[in-house]
């Protein structure tokens, strides 16, 4: 997959007074951006380094891992299979946008797709098919999120982003480790998966914030709605109250709080992943900000 990195931007958040950087990682590909692609990136090195032609992954029915996966199989001229949990039907359009890039869907029920490593041996060949974990969850998907911090170069400052699995808090960490600078970490969980994070995280460099989930993954309220379209109207950069929404209203709340370091500037890192604010449940709740 190709290297570049992204610009940081400065940028003004609505109800906070001082201005912060935002890492624009959603600028790194149109559909596999931020830290979807950065998990890939050695994935993919090593799957063609070892000459597989096809691999396999798992999500949900909303997952931007399994869309931005069938995009750089696609890109690449790999067959990608994905197992998508869940009894409903499969009508969203992150599948829709998955199966247009040639993947494979698998539905399963959510007992069995706990057995991940059990669903992908009773399907395929392992040497033939190469396995990716939900997420990317893995040490190569460390090392791609890890570059972030080499290109920003800020001496000190005050990392944000959103937190789902863990995996781009572990990257993060990793690389603010490799700097050696004095760099905060802060990553805000955007589901309800408190004790997963925190094993996940162990000895791992950031302060975890459990209080901005909204009630569970993809989940909301007219406030956060409101923040969202608020900051995107203002701004141009579009975020989504799925992820990068409730990660920046924490930062918003946590710098109002002057939970940050007064002498570091705060960076906010856009992971990218906006297919979510375009479905048309998501959109039904969006208003026009007042003037």
């Amino acid at each position: 997959m190709q290297t570049f990195g992204s610009p940081l931007e400065k940028v003004q958040l609505p109800g906070c007074d001082a201005p912060i950087f935002m890492k624009r990682d959603d600028l790194l590909h149109p559909i596999a951006s931020g830290n979807k692609w950065r998990k890939l990136k050695y994935l993919i090195e090593d799957l063609r380094e070892q000459g597989f032609q096809e691999l396999a992954t798992f999500g949900g029915a909303y997952s931007n891992h399994m869309i931005a996966t069938a995009c750089a199989g696609a890109s690449l001229g790999i067959k990608t299979h994905c197992f998508v949990r869940g009894h409903e039907p499969m009508d969203s359009h992150y599948l829709g946008l998955a199966k247009m890039h040639g993947m494979n869907i698998i539905q399963v029920n959510r007992t069995d797709y706990k057995d991940k490593q059990g669903l992908f041996d009773a399907h395929f060949d392992a040497a033939k098919v190469y396995f990716v974990d939900e997420g990317g969850k893995s040490e190569k998907a460390w090392r791609g999120v890890s570059e972030i911090i080499n290109e920003i170069e800020l001496p000190a400052y005050s990392l944000v982003h959103a937190s789902a699995t863990g995996t781009t808090a572990k990257g993060l960490s990793l690389g603010i480790e490799r700097s050696g600078k004095p760099i905060d970490l802060h990553s805000v969980a955007v589901l309800k998966n408190k004790e997963e994070q925190e094993a996940y995280l162990l000895n791992a460099m950031t302060t975890l914030h459990f209080n901005y989930t909204f009630d569970g993954y993809a989940k909301t309220t007219a406030e956060l709605l409101d923040f969202c379209t608020e900051f995107t109207s203002n701004t141009g950069i579009l975020i989504d109250p799925i992820y990068t929404g409730k990660a920046l209203f924490a930062l918003r709340d946590l710098r109002n709080a002057e939970a940050f370091d007064p002498k570091k500037p705060v960076v906010f890192l856009h992971t990218g992943g906006m297919l979510g604010v375009l479905s048309k449940s998501m959109m039904d709740k969006i208003v026009p900000p007042k003037n």
